[in-house]
């Protein structure tokens, strides 16, 4: 009887855990690569991310691109009277062969209040996951970080909604910047765009204006 209730006891204290993200070693974000690519160390405890097409990220899942449109509700755990920075950033910018322009910041948002991604100060707008056709699989990665205050003015150099202020972003180093520490939560998925791509080729002369169509298996 003794055992059985203690088995009990830690099978609701395992379920717990998994409700909160903390049992998780965040092993996933080594394998992938996420630690290295994007920062030092892994979050502290695994966010919820669900889409309005209802997936769910899952740590390195892929997920087709159709199903990670929209606004994301976002889940963690928040502390009333703290404000945090949330961002969504894409490492294998370009593509995941070449990413030249490590990383691709897809969404920045500081000042938010508890996990409402609605508060706070925009300051990338959200553009959606759908890289090129031929780019191979990439990464994104969702990252929350507590504040040690609202921050109410952004250095010269902060990224913006533009093409090219997204580009070249570093999460460690705007954290450090910033005073963030190192992310209280975080997620990631995989994705890939097989789309067909055209692909002309100019430089042989018996064949100027011949194009033939691929799809990409990267």
């Amino acid at each position: 009887m003794y055992l059985i209730c203690a088995f009990l006891l830690v099978t609701i204290v395992f379920e717990s855990q998994i409700a909160s993200g903390r049992h998780k070693d965040m092993k996933s974000f080594m394998v992938y690569e996420v630690v290295s690519d994007v920062i030092s160390n892994p979050p502290q405890n695994l966010l919820r991310v669900m889409y309005p097409s209802g997936v769910e990220v899952a740590e390195g899942k892929e997920l087709k691109v159709d199903d990670v449109i929209g606004y994301p509700v976002l889940t963690w755990n928040a502390e009333e009277d703290e404000f945090y920075t949330v961002m969504l950033v894409d490492p294998d910018y370009p593509s995941r062969r070449e990413p030249y322009a490590r990383s691709f910041v897809h969404w920045l948002k500081m000042n938010v209040v508890l996990d409402d991604v609605t508060t706070g100060d925009t300051v990338a707008d959200l553009i959606f996951t759908k890289p090129d056709p031929g780019t191979g699989i990439h990464r994104y990665v969702y990252l929350v970080y507590k504040q040690p205050a609202k921050i109410s003015s952004l250095h010269d150099n902060a990224p913006n909604s533009t093409t090219e202020g997204r580009k070249f972003f570093n999460p460690n180093k705007f954290a450090s910047k910033y005073n963030l520490g190192q992310p209280v939560a975080g997620n990631f998925y995989r994705t890939r765009n097989k789309g067909r791509i055209r692909i002309y080729n100019f430089f042989d002369p018996a064949i100027v204006g011949a194009r033939t169509d691929l799809t990409s298996n990267d």
